[in-house]
C-alpha cells in the first residue's frame, strides 16, 4: 500500500467543517483555520501562497466523498462489490476533486474483514469482473504519488488488461513495473511483475518465457516468506504446463501448492487448489482423477469460505465435472447457483463463463439448442462488451453451431467467420480450433462437405481429442455432423432402391429366397 500524506480525512470530517475546507499552497485540502497564512517576515522564501476557496463542483464532490464514507449503507444481504460501493463513490468523488492522496488510500488500503492475506479494493474489483473500473481508477492514479503507488498502479492496470483479453497492452504495464521494481529494490513488486508477465507471456503464447517468469515469482515470493503468493504462483505456473498439455507437471505443481496451502492453513486457499485440481482433471479428460477430486470438493468443509472470483471458479469446475459424468441435473443445478452467485457480486467474467458452460450443456449433451443459443448469444453479448476475446471466440463458435442445428446455415457461416476472426488475434490455441470447427459446421450445414471435413479435421488436430476436453466435444460434434448426414444418404438410397424391389416378381423374390436358402 503507498504511503502518502493526506491533509484531511474523508471518513472523519464533521458536517461542520465542510464550508471551511479549501485548497492550502500545495493543492490539498484543509480546513482554512488550518492553512499556513503569510508571514509576516519580508523574507520571500517564507511566504506561502495564500489558499483557494473550492469551486461549486468541487464542494459537491466533497459532500458526496463525505456522505459515502460516514452515512452510506449498503443492504443487510450486499456482498462483492456492493458491500463496497460507499468507499467506491468516495474514490471517484476523491478523483474527481484531484484529492489523490485520499483516493489512493481509500484505493490501496487493506480492507477490514477476515482475510487470510491482505486485500484491497483494487485487487477486489479485478476478482469480482470489474475490470474497467479496476483499470480507470488505477490510471487516474497513476502519475499522482510516490513510486510505490505507481508501481500498485501499474499492476492493476496490467491486471485489468490481461483480465479483458489484451495481453499485449497488459505486457507494456507489467514490463516497465520489473524494471522500476528492480531500480528501487522492491521485491515485493518484483514478485508482483514476475506473477503479471507470467501469465501474460502464457496467453501471449510465449509459454517457456512464462515458465520462467512463473519459477522467479515462486522463488522470490518463497525468499520473501510470502507463502501466499508463493502458492498463488504455483496455481498461475501450472496453467502453462497446461497449454504445453505437460499435465504431468501441471499437476506437481498443484500437489506443491497444496501442500503449502495445508502446512500454513491457508483454508481458503487449500479450497482453491483444490477446486483447481478439479479443473485440471477436467481439461485432462481424466475420468479417474475428476472422480476423486470431485469427491474432494464436494465434501471439503473449506469450500464454504471461497468468495469472489474464487468461488465463481469452484461453480465452473463443478458444472463441468458433473456435465463430463453425465449428471445434468446436478450441472444444471450448479450452474444455475454459480449465475445467481456471480451476478450477485457483478463478477461479469465470471458470469460469461457459466453462462458458456451452461450452453455447451443445452447444446452438447441435452441437444436443447433453443436454450443453447439463447445462452450463447447472452454470453457472446457480454463477452465482446468486456473485451474479453477468448470467450468471445468461444461463446460465438457455440452460437455458429446452434445456428446451423436450427437450419439457419448463412448465420452460421457469418458468425463463424467472425469467431475466426477474434481467434486469429489472440494466442489461444484451443479458441483457434474451436473456431475452425464451427466453421467446419457452417460449411458442412451448406452443404459444402469437403471443405467442412477438411477444416473440421483441422479443428481435431489442434484440440487433441485424445487428451482435451474441449477435443473431446470438437469431435463428438463432429461425429453427430457426419452421422447425421449419413443417415440421410442412407435413407435416400433407400427410398430409390424400394421402387426397384416392388417392381421385381413377387415369385421371382420368392425362387431367389429359395435359392438362397
Amino acid at each position: 500500500m503507498p504511503n502518502p500524506r493526506p491533509t484531511l480525512d474523508f471518513a472523519t470530517l464533521r458536517q461542520t467543517e465542510l464550508p471551511n475546507i479549501c485548497r492550502d499552497a500545495e493543492g490539498h485540502l484543509a480546513l482554512a483555520d488550518a492553512v499556513v497564512t503569510p508571514s509576516a517576515r519580508t523574507d520571500s522564501s517564507a511566504l506561502t501562497a495564500p489558499a483557494r476557496c473550492l469551486s461549486i463542483q468541487e464542494k459537491a464532490h466533497l459532500r458526496l466523498a463525505v456522505y459515502y464514507l460516514q452515512q452510506y449503507q449498503p443492504e443487510p444481504d450486499d456482498n462483492g462489490m456492493e458491500q463496497w460501493r460507499g468507499r467506491l463513490e468516495a474514490i471517484y468523488h476523491g478523483c474527481e476533486l484531484k484529492a489523490w492522496d485520499l483516493a489512493a488510500q481509500l484505493f490501496f488500503g487493506s480492507l477490514p474483514g477476515e482475510y487470510e492475506a491482505p486485500t484491497n479494493l483494487a485487487e477486489q474489483l479485478g476478482d469480482w469482473g470489474y475490470y474497467h473500473e479496476q483499470r480507470e481508477f488505477s490510471q487516474q492514479l497513476l502519475g499522482k504519488l510516490d513510486a510505490k503507488a505507481d508501481g500498485q498502479c501499474l499492476y492493476n492496470i496490467g491486471r485489468a488488461l490481461e483480465c479483458m483479453g489484451e495481453y499485449e497492452a497488459a505486457w507494456q504495464y507489467f514490463q516497465p513495473l520489473l524494471i522500476q521494481a528492480t531500480e528501487r529494490q522492491d521485491r515485493p513488486q518484483q514478485a508482483l511483475a514476475y506473477s503479471g508477465l507470467a501469465t501474460a507471456s502464457g496467453h501471449l503464447g510465449r509459454t517457456e518465457q512464462a515458465i520462467i517468469y512463473g519459477q522467479q515469482q515462486i522463488a522470490l515470493s518463497h525468499q520473501l516468506g510470502n507463502y501466499y503468493q508463493e502458492i498463488t504462483g504455483l496455481v498461475s505456473l501450472q496453467v502453462s504446463y497446461q497449454y504445453l498439455k505437460q499435465y504431468q507437471r501441471a499437476a506437481k505443481c498443484l500437489s506443491e501448492a497444496l501442500d503449502i496451502a495445508e502446512a500454513y492453513s491457508y483454508r481458503r486457499l487449500t479450497a482453491a487448489v483444490i477446486t483447481e485440481c478439479l479443473r485440471l482433471a477436467v481439461s485432462r479428460a481424466d475420468i479417474r482423477q475428476l472422480d476423486t477430486w470431485l469427491r474432494r470438493v464436494e465434501t471439503a468443509s473449506e469450500i464454504v469460505l471461497l468468495q469472489g472470483g474464487r468461488r465463481c471458479k469452484y461453480f465452473e469446475a463443478l458444472m463441468v465435472a458433473y456435465t463430463v459424468r453425465g449428471d445434468y441435473t446436478k450441472a444444471l443445478a450448479t450452474a444455475e447457483q454459480g449465475l445467481e452467485y456471480a451476478r450477485s457480486i457483478h463478477a461479469r467474467g465470471f458470469e460469461v463463463g457459466l453462462m458458456n458452460n451452461l450452453a455447451v450443456l443445452y447444446c452438447y449433451k441435452l441437444g436443447d439448442y433453443a436454450a443453447a443459443y439463447q445462452a450463447f448469444y447472452t454470453a457472446a453479448k457480454l463477452a465482446k462488451s468486456l473485451s474479453l476475446s477468448n470467450f468471445a471466440v468461444i461463446t460465438l463458435s457455440g452460437l455458429a453451431y446452434c445456428y446451423g442445428k436450427l437450419s439457419q446455415p448463412s448465420l452460421a457461416l457469418t458468425t463463424a467467420q467472425e469467431a475466426l476472426g477474434i481467434a486469429s488475434t489472440t494466442t489461444m490455441t484451443d479458441a483457434l480450433g474451436i473456431a475452425t470447427g464451427a466453421l467446419g459446421s457452417a460449411y458442412w450445414h451448406q452443404g459444402k462437405y469437403l471443405r467442412g471435413l477438411w477444416l473440421a479435421a483441422r479443428a481435431l488436430w489442434i484440440l487433441q481429442p485424445w487428451c482435451s476436453t474441449n477435443g473431446r466435444l470438437a469431435f463428438a460434434a463432429l461425429c453427430d455432423l457426419v452421422g447425421n448426414k449419413l443417415q440421410v444418404i442412407s435413407k435416400s438410397w433407400l427410398n430409390l432402391l424400394q421402387p426397384q424391389c416392388r417392381e421385381r416378381q413377387p415369385a421371382e423374390c420368392r425362387q431367389s429366397g429359395s435359392k438362397d436358402r
